[in-house]
């Protein structure tokens, strides 16, 4: 099962695009030390995941990928193993034209495997760096949720070029290429690994949920808890 889910979550790093671009190192800068406090004003209250001890707080500017939505939309992948869960959440943020530019949200939950010593985290970032040169750069991130308490992620920037669904006006769809940022947290706490990854065009990175990407991600890994054994 472990290596069915290395596979898996390798798969989504690559259909996102995570590792790709030149990697830009925030640790020490916007992301660094601390992560800050989940804004009550970004997020909403925290949601249950079914089946696991693990509940997170959306963004009030995203909403769950709807259901049908084309795969490409946001390049999800699918979840063959039980214990694991993914969702897809999407925002937008309007142009002068009145046209919807997209950004992703990905967040994957599943049980660790019961192998002492072993981190699936470590594991993860092993396999990715099979291709050095396309590995991405993970390194230490403290998010801080809304009581104030640290959770130790790990973290990685990189910027790639990739496809978005961009909607004009009148609500008409096309597909267009666009420089991208990209972002990949992990977590591993009490029995639960936590994978998050955001795509985002770099046109608007500043501008999603009105603080830009790198304070609304730090929010969104301080809102992800999991209760203890």
């Amino acid at each position: 099962m472990h290596k069915h889910f290395l596979a898996s979550v390798f798969l989504l790093s690559l259909c996102l695009g995570c590792g790709t671009g030149e990697y830009e190192s925030r640790i020490g800068g916007h992301h660094g030390g601390g992560g800050g406090a989940a804004g009550p004003d970004l997020l909403g209250p925290a949601e249950d995941w079914s089946g696991t001890r693990v509940s997170v707080r959306v963004p009030h500017c995203m909403a769950i990928l709807p259901p049908g939505a084309d795969p490409k939309r946001a390049r999800n992948i699918p979840t063959p193993l039980p214990t694991m869960q993914q969702r897809v959440y999407e925002g937008f943020v309007t142009d002068r034209d009145g046209g919807k530019t997209p950004f992703y949200w990905h967040i994957l939950v599943m049980d660790v495997p019961k192998a002492p010593g072993v981190s699936v985290a470590d594991q993860l970032k092993k396999a990715m760096a099979k291709d050095p040169a396309n590995a991405p750069k993970f390194a230490d991130f403290q998010a801080v949720n809304s009581e104030g308490k640290e959770t130790k992620w790990q973290m990685a920037h990189s910027s790639d070029k990739g496809d978005f669904y961009y909607k004009d006006k009148n609500g008409v769809e096309t597909l267009r290429p666009m420089d991208e940022a990209e972002e990949m947290y992990v977590h591993e706490d009490a029995g639960y690994f936590v994978f998050i990854a955001w795509r985002v065009p770099s046109n608007i990175e500043q501008n999603i949920g009105d603080v830009g990407l790198a304070e609304l991600a730090k929010a969104v890994a301080g809102g992800v808890t999991v209760k203890p054994q």
